[in-house]
């Protein structure tokens, strides 16, 4: 069996296209009656209308039933914005001809967890659901009701790749502030601009990443550290037990072999996610741009336990928060941040 080490030297293997991005988008799916949960087997006999969609989107399902797009990384950054958008209309017409509706929103606004229900059955889930339950509710929330925005950036080599790591877990702060989007979960207004990050920051502390700043310094042994402090899932009948440990780390930047994967973004309107993947891939694959930000964002430290709260709270009505975002955005050469709209 492979070493924690070895497994986590081997998240940080550099890419051999230092430019690729990819992108993972989830939707929530909708009955015309936005109380009922829609099953899989329902999204998956609506998709099949469109014969090639599953495998040119790379669509899977999330444990509450949600929809996944992950269409393949490109070097070409508006060439996948222009696919990305392309395979949502897809989905959305899709769905449309069985009455199903897509929502790009962070939290489900509409059913109960209870409701939606834990639609993967899977060893994975239920193990995943036990453990989650032992720390409190947020656990159910996160795999039944939420959507994320995940944008994926190939990792350089040596130095560079260090850099791509420190800037990425210092802007995710950011990023979420800018492209919050859950203010309602089960009907209500929860008082926050991001419900899905304070869920995220709520389920279980040692395995999602948002305390302190642990990602400093060398990124193997600083994720080494945190994959060692993470508590073990017990997953039955799986080959190999420290790679599995691994993959239930929920960081809000995730190691992933040759790219890091930032999670920390609500699932937004495509405009919204155009914005996202290129002030991602801007900042974190052109050298003197990602210089830059790093020294703007070093310049002034963000307190990250308190920030991620601020952020999930406040988004860019947080004075701080906004002109980090305003800043980052200037250094990319884009427009100035905007609050998304739920």
């Amino acid at each position: 069996m492979i070493s924690l080490s070895a497994a986590v030297e081997a998240l940080f293997k550099p890419s051999s296209d230092e430019r690729k991005i990819g992108v993972e988008l989830e939707l929530l799916v909708y009955h015309r009656d936005r109380r009922l949960p829609v099953t899989i087997a329902e999204s998956s006999a609506a998709l099949a209308a469109d014969p090639t969609l599953m495998t040119e989107a790379n669509i899977s399902f999330e444990p509450g039933g949600q929809i996944e797009l992950s269409p393949a990384p490109d070097a070409d950054v508006e060439h996948l914005i222009v696919r990305l958008q392309d395979l949502f209309d897809r989905t959305r017409h899709a769905l449309a001809s069985a009455d199903l509706t897509a929502v790009l929103q962070g939290t489900d606004a509409r059913r109960t967890n209870e409701a939606v229900g834990l639609q993967k059955r899977s060893e994975r889930y239920v193990r995943m659901q036990q453990h989650f339950d032992r720390v409190g509710p947020w656990g159910r929330r996160m795999m039944r009701q939420t959507a994320g925005l995940q944008i994926c950036v190939s990792l350089a080599a040596g130095e560079s790749g260090r850099q791509q790591w420190l800037l990425a877990n210092l802007m995710a702060p950011v990023l979420q502030a800018i492209f919050a989007n859950s203010p309602t979960l089960e009907g209500r207004r929860t008082g926050l601009t991001s419900t899905r990050s304070a869920v995220w920051q709520a389920l279980d502390p040692s395995r999602t990443g948002f305390a302190g700043d642990w990602f400093a310094g060398d990124p193997v042994e600083a994720y080494l550290r945190f994959a060692a402090r993470a508590t073990r899932i017990p997953i039955a009948g799986v080959p190999d037990p420290v790679t599995t440990h691994l993959t239930t780390l929920f960081p809000p930047v995730r190691p992933r072999g040759d790219y890091l994967e930032l999670r920390c973004l609500d699932a937004v309107p495509l405009s919204q996610a155009a914005l996202a993947i290129r002030l991602v891939s801007r900042l974190l694959h052109t050298a003197d741009l990602r210089e830059v930000a790093l020294k703007s964002l070093l310049a002034n430290p963000l307190e990250m336990t308190g920030g991620w709260a601020r952020a999930a709270r406040y988004g860019l009505a947080d004075p701080d928060l906004a002109a980090r975002a305003a800043r980052l955005l200037e250094i990319a050469g884009l427009h100035s941040a905007r609050r998304v709209a739920a």
